[in-house]
């Protein structure tokens, strides 16, 4: 060996995270940290979009359905949560930032205080998502047929 090798030797890797196992760490600490980022700017993105309500009515109840003109998957993203919130909401008889229902009726009285016997899912549709409210009760279906009976709230944005 010559003098300039020793001098310089390269130390053997023992321990730690180096080489490729390093930039793989690297990466790995990258690739969890998109997530949070993503999601805000998702959320953030949401707030301008306007979504088209549509009631309609059917033997047992009926169907609430959002729709939007322009969508793009962190407006369905948003206006899916929206409902999927709202439908947890209903469930528990809080219809106070249900925006799509007209929160002041007698009607929305009635399917508060029977809750138990309204049922309430959401469905994802290709430019949006719906929220069907179905009931046994003829009291309930009949409160439903009220409130979609009237027009749908003005437009509001998610």
């Amino acid at each position: 060996m010559t003098k300039q090798q020793q001098s310089h030797p390269v130390p053997p890797i023992r321990s730690g995270i180096s080489g490729w196992s390093g930039i793989v760490a690297a990466l790995l600490l990258l690739q969890t940290a998109r997530p949070a980022s993503a999601q805000t700017v998702a959320a953030a993105s949401t707030s301008g979009f306007v979504p088209v309500v549509e009631y309609s009515q059917n033997e047992s109840g009926g169907r609430i359905a959002l729709t939007l003109q322009r969508p793009d998957s962190a407006g369905l993203e948003g206006l899916r949560v929206h409902l999927i919130e709202s439908a947890a909401a209903i469930r528990r008889g809080d219809y106070r930032n249900v925006r799509f229902i007209p929160n002041d009726g007698a009607a929305v009285q009635i399917l508060a205080g029977n809750r138990g016997a309204l049922r309430c899912t959401v469905r994802s549709t290709p430019r949006g998502a719906e929220l069907v409210l179905l009931s046994d009760d003829d009291t309930v279906i009949a409160a439903i047929h009220q409130i979609l009976a009237g027009p749908p709230p003005q437009a509001f944005r998610l």
